[in-house]
């Protein structure tokens, strides 16, 4: 499965040596994610955690007040989540940041590891939903000035909407988009990826709806641009 994902995104890569590294490292970074969930709760309790999580990653107010200033702006926006670096320590950082959310998650199947996953997730200020059945939720969520988290995924099946990933459609869930277009909010893609000294934060320009154009080519529309995005930080 990786090497074929591979082969779509990255087509330039054919040195078998490279091609081995890279999976490795997908591989490792999904394992370091969870050492990472246990590693983080202390910096997350420091008193001065802004100010430690500035120096291990560049940009870092700045990007928190650019996402600041577009939650006033809007009353609360749609932010989409890549499977890319660890997208679990967001949540902490949007408590440090004051910007609330109700995170959409799926349940895992090993119960131990659902236990340990919200026992660190509940750390937080922020709000979880079961991904069933979720749509009036996140509708009351925008209502009451709070934003919509969820992870980005292109196994939507039957419901989703195909839309151009790394060039070929791909099933993906469109309640990013139909919340965008009902709502008059912005999407904005964010992904937290490792560096040598720490990590790096990926911001995307806000996904702007256009509240006059028809549900389903918008829909169609924000989808693809989300999408684009992600495949444009994942090469990165």
């Amino acid at each position: 499965i990786a090497r074929r994902n591979l082969a779509i995104a990255l087509p330039e890569i054919s040195d078998e040596r490279e091609i081995r590294r890279i999976i490795h490292e997908a591989c490792r970074s999904l394992f370091v994610t969870g050492l990472e969930m246990v590693k983080f709760r202390r910096v997350f309790e420091r008193a001065d955690a802004m100010d430690f999580i500035a120096r291990h990653v560049p940009g870092f107010r700045e990007k928190v007040e650019s996402m600041r200033r577009l939650l006033a702006e809007t009353g609360g926006f749609i932010t989409v989540l890549p499977h890319l670096g660890n997208w679990e320590i967001l949540l902490h950082v949007a408590d440090l940041a004051g910007i609330p959310n109700v995170i959409v998650v799926r349940p895992l199947d090993n119960p131990w590891l659902e236990r340990l996953l919200y026992s660190y997730r509940s750390d937080s200020q922020q709000e979880f939903v079961p991904k069933h059945n979720v749509l009036y939720t996140l509708k009351n969520a925008l209502r009451r000035g709070k934003c919509v988290a969820m992870l980005g995924d292109q196994r939507a099946g039957r419901r989703g909407v195909m839309a151009p990933f790394f060039g070929r459609p791909a099933s993906t869930h469109r309640t990013p988009a139909m919340l965008a277009h009902q709502f008059g909010r912005p999407i904005v893609v964010l992904a937290a990826c490792r560096t040598r000294t720490g990590f790096e934060a990926l911001l995307s320009e806000p996904i702007r709806p256009r509240p006059d154009a028809p549900e389903e080519e918008e829909v169609l529309r924000l989808t693809t641009e989300v999408n684009e995005k992600m495949a444009e930080f994942i090469r990165r």
